[in-house]
């Protein structure tokens, strides 16, 4: 199957305006494809439309080293699959040395490690669930705090199914099933700093979890359906999403602790309502909604996210379907870059 890569030119438009403002727009870059984009072309791609952030689902040595000296911010990820390879302090000197002492030393930015990839995952990654996580995230943060490394942050990625999602925000928590290591997790982060990295998909929120309108799903809902909790309305899941997890971080007493968005996106294909043009219309309302910097009710102010995903991934499991395969938001990078100039 060929790669896909496809974006539109307005919404990369709006891309390129919402990364001005004071918060970041970045994007997440996976490889499991059969026809690799050359990684070169991609950091010259970041730099070219002011692209700060990037979230590398990978720890390759073979991309990392190619953003030295760009000062594209890189979130570098270990996945689920190798959590192993850091289960002891040895074996954890060994994995920051190589993937983020040396890249940084020869010049890359780098700025966060995602240890483990919805490690407590009940539906997307559950045959993925890695009780080694905890112990290893507190691991990498010595490990790199001994390395003199200590601005490099160690977090997690979590999706919504963390959550006992409820129709209203507020009545949200953490699954009593992993609300343990779930509250370790969220300790290391309060006592380092770091932010809790959510992974948020509008569309299969609003169809599998709540079975909603899918208008709900976009920014610009049209359906006039919206939900009322207590004194506050939402009219979109994203703030939605949002601030059930602030709730559930409240009730575990981290009021203020920092989400940062680390996926959201749409899938062109393989999904109802997964195509180019929801696509567009969704990112459009979404980066729209960054720049304003409006937040959230219970978080309001600027948001910092990673849209998913640089490119289609057509060696992705589809356990789920295919449209897990087909979340690329790119044209091909020379199209887009030969209109953006010919503006």
């Amino acid at each position: 199957m060929k790669m896909r890569v496809k974006m539109s030119l307005m919404c990369f438009m709006v891309l390129v305006m919402a990364t001005l403002v004071n918060s970041f727009v970045g994007i997440t870059w996976g490889r499991l494809q059969t026809q690799q984009l050359v990684p070169s072309m991609v950091a010259d791609m970041l730099l070219q439309n002011k692209i700060p952030q990037l979230r590398l689902m990978t720890s390759g040595y073979d991309i990392i080293e190619i953003f030295s000296g760009t000062n594209i911010s890189l979130s570098v990820t270990m996945g689920n699959q190798f959590v192993w390879q850091a289960n002891r302090t040895d074996l954890a000197y060994v994995w920051v040395n190589d993937r983020i002492k040396d890249p940084i030393n020869k010049g890359v930015n780098i700025v966060e490690v995602t240890v483990g990839s919805e490690p407590f995952s009940n539906t997307f990654l559950k045959e993925a669930n890695n009780n080694q996580v905890v112990p290893v995230l507190k691991l990498i943060r010595e490990t790199l705090d001994d390395m003199k490394l200590g601005h490099v942050r160690a977090t997690t990625g979590h999706g919504m199914d963390v959550l006992k999602v409820s129709k209203f925000p507020s009545e949200a928590d953490f699954r009593d099933d992993i609300k343990k290591p779930m509250l370790e997790s969220l300790e290391e982060f309060n006592r380092t700093g770091a932010p809790f990295v959510l992974y948020m998909f509008p569309i299969h929120f609003v169809k599998e979890i709540m079975n909603y309108t899918m208008e709900f799903a976009f920014m610009d809902n049209k359906s006039g359906f919206k939900i009322v909790d207590g004194n506050i309305t939402y009219t979109n899941a994203v703030e939605l999403m949002i601030d059930s997890l602030a709730w559930a971080l409240k009730k575990a007493g981290y009021p203020d602790m920092k989400i940062m968005i680390g996926q959201i996106g749409w899938p062109t294909d393989g999904y109802p309502h997964a195509n180019i043009k929801n696509a567009e219309r969704f990112h459009k309302g979404l980066l729209k909604y960054v720049a304003s910097k409006k937040g959230t009710p219970l978080r309001p102010g600027p948001l910092d996210i990673y849209l998913h995903s640089l490119s289609d991934e057509n060696e992705f499991r589809t356990i789920f379907g295919t449209f897990q395969r087909h979340w690329g938001i790119y044209r091909i990078v020379t199209s887009i870059l030969h209109k953006l100039r010919a503006l």
